[in-house]
Order: structure tokens, then sequence, then C-alpha cells
């Protein structure tokens, strides 16, 4: 999980359609939607483990632990706004990071049109 400190935008708000993920990525007071293909962000969590989860919990003094899997296909109805948020800065930190090697300036005119 990122530090909000640390980050390099924030992500406003995001609205999940049939093949596409809309983002409103915000620096400062300068915002930009930008638009990621849907089954690549499901097929990155998944590689990335991050469909999985663990319960950890004590049942009668001893640890116990339930582990699963969320189906891709619930994976927005089932995972909190948040949560959505944090993986969605990652994958794009993960897979647009060419974009940020120039000034944050730069890349809020230029580089998020392309993506």
């Amino acid at each position: 999980m990122n530090a909000n400190l640390n980050k390099l935008f924030y992500i406003d708000e995001y609205n999940v359609y049939d093949d596409e993920i809309e983002i409103f990525l915000l620096k400062d007071i300068d915002e930009k939607t930008i638009f990621i293909d849907r089954e690549k962000f499901l097929k990155w969590l998944d590689d990335e483990d991050r469909l999985k989860w663990v319960d950890d919990y004590v049942c009668n003094g001893e640890h116990q632990q339930k582990t699963g899997e969320v189906p891709p296909e619930l994976y927005f109805e089932q995972t909190s706004y948040s949560q959505v948020e944090n993986d969605l800065y990652d994958y794009i930190m993960a897979n647009y990071k060419k974009y940020f090697q120039t000034p944050l300036d730069q890349i809020f005119q230029h580089a998020f049109s392309h993506i």
C-alpha cells in the first residue's frame, strides 16, 4: 500500500465500464482523465496475486487462517473503493513508469493523453 505523501498523483474518482476503466487523476489543481483496458488490469491483478485474500482470526484461543481468491469478474464488487484506488495507482505506476521520468507538469500537459 502506498503512503499518500509519496504519491505522484491521486485518483480522484474512477468509473468501471465493460471494456475499460475511466480514471480521473489529480495533481495539485490539475486533473487528467485516462482510460485503461479493464481486462489488462484484471490480468495484472491476477499476475500480482492481488486477487488473493487472507483472513486471520482467533478461535478458542488458537490462530486460524482462511484464504481465498476474489473471482476477477467480482473484483470491483467485492473490493473496497480505497483498495481499488490503490491497485489502480500501482497498476499505472507499474505500466506507465516512463511517463514519470519527466517533470510532473509535463506529464499532465502531454503524456497522459497517450495512455
